[in-house]
């Protein structure tokens, strides 16, 4: 459809929002803004789905750094596409379906008789998937870390379940996003990217009522070794990783695995593979995962 002219097109976001998007061949990334961000974190959108910032020139010739997050599937029509690489636009900017979409869909035009938005064949039939975009960085990516026998953690973090929001905070500063309700019920939520750029992120859920993390998440290189991991996990879980934490970490970290979950006494946990860019883990306490 055509309004104050501009061309805008209908897209689900992850099978969750549906939004009008500018159609703007002259913007490199797909953009939304922060409120539509927070509105798929955490249902849809975790500390996993961010990538690395980019710097972006504007139309006055002037370069900002911007973040961006991965968008698991993007609906337009009938065409879906997934692992969408998307930057996060300030409050209140629109919502625009740029390059990274339009210049994989092999031909697109505007038929302005109809006012519709034709995407031309993706190729091989199905579904069009795009692949990872190398934008120039405004910090180190996650996939372009040190290796992993220098990967070293700073002294206290990262922090463990149970450590009240007051005491990250005074560490870590204000968050880079934070969320009053998080998808599990009585939590609310902080995410810091890039605690160590490049090799560390990080996302706490606390209950709601005392402000204390029931929840931990960290983000690492994917060349990050099992030792590294595992302190990881332990100093998230406040205890000595045992035999699970071992196995879970030496099949994903060693063995190619997708995924593993573990156990430490009480406390769950899960460590994924998240394709070529990063390695997740997660701790939560028993009786976090409740609607």
């Amino acid at each position: 459809m055509q309004q104050a002219g501009v061309y805008k097109v209908p897209a689900t976001i992850n099978g969750q929002v549906l939004k009008l998007f500018i159609v703007d061949s002259g913007a490199s990334d797909v953009m939304v803004p922060e409120e539509v961000f927070l509105t798929l974190f955490p249902e849809t959108v975790d500390l996993g789905d961010m990538l690395p910032g980019a710097i972006y020139q504007l139309a006055d010739g002037r370069a900002v750094a911007g973040d961006r997050f991965r968008i698991r599937s993007l609906t337009v029509g009938t065409q879906t596409f997934e692992n969408v690489p998307a930057s996060i636009g300030p409050a209140g900017s629109p919502l625009l379906l740029g390059q990274g979409v339009l210049k994989r869909v092999g031909s697109w035009s505007v038929d302005n008789v109809r006012g519709v938005l034709i995407l031309g064949e993706t190729g091989a039939g199905g579904p069009a998937s795009l692949p990872p975009i190398a934008p120039r960085l405004s910090r180190p990516s996650v996939a372009g870390g040190p290796p992993a026998e220098i990967l070293s953690l700073p002294s206290g973090l990262p922090f463990a379940v149970g450590t009240s929001r007051q005491e990250i905070r005074g560490r870590l500063g204000q968050p880079s996003f934070e969320k009053d309700r998080g998808y599990w019920a009585n939590t609310t939520i902080d995410m810091f990217y890039n605690v160590l750029p490049g090799r560390l992120s990080l996302s706490y859920l606390y209950d709601t009522r005392t402000l204390r993390v029931r929840q931990a998440e960290a983000t690492v290189p994917p060349g990050a070794g099992i030792d590294y991991l595992s302190a990881v996990i332990a100093r998230m879980a406040g205890r000595s990783a045992g035999s699970s934490v071992q196995r879970a970490v030496v099949a994903v970290g060693e063995q190619g695995a997708h995924q593993a979950e573990f156990k430490l006494g009480s406390i769950e946990g899960t460590i994924e593979r998240q394709g070529e860019a990063r390695i997740y883990l997660a701790v939560w306490e028993p009786g976090t995962h409740r609607r």
